[in-house]
């Protein structure tokens, strides 16, 4: 039988008051706040990333109860940093 997680909190944040969703997952931007654009410190300087990779599993279902399963994953991760 599978059940669902589920998680609850046990006490509010110290946020001086009920916390809104947006300060529950971490934060928000106030309105009228102006936008932040590092294009001019940061411009064309984008370091290229490759990603290759392989994975591969195996499940024996043994009986009703009781199943094992194998997994083996490979990854390469090639960033090419210029300086």
């Amino acid at each position: 039988m599978h059940e669902a997680a589920t998680s609850t909190m046990s006490q509010a944040p110290s946020l001086g008051g009920t916390p809104t969703s947006h300060q529950l997952c971490g934060g928000s931007v106030p309105p009228g706040s102006p936008a932040i654009n590092n294009y001019n410190s940061a411009g064309n300087a984008i370091n290229p990333v490759t990603y290759q990779g392989v994975r591969v599993s195996a499940l024996w279902q043994i009986d009703d109860d009781w199943n094992l399963l194998l997994a083996q994953t490979y990854q390469d991760i090639d960033a090419q940093a210029s300086s």
